[in-house]
């Protein structure tokens, strides 16, 4: 996975990928500032146990 930084004018570079770990079978994502600061952040649920992974300032 990897997430696009926006530059001037509306270009994108992409920044370095970071592994995302498949171990508990991931079902849904979720996305948004949760921690308040600015920044994306990404939640993953994993359906085959009751667990959820946060990736804060993704």
């Amino acid at each position: 996975m990897c997430r696009l930084v926006q530059k001037c004018e509306l270009k994108f570079k992409p920044t370095a990928q970071k592994p995302v770990e498949y171990t508990y079978g991931p079902r849904s994502v979720a996305v948004g500032d949760f921690n308040n600061d600015t920044c994306l952040d990404m939640v993953i649920a994993h359906h085959t146990v009751n667990k959820i992974t946060v990736y804060l300032g993704y």
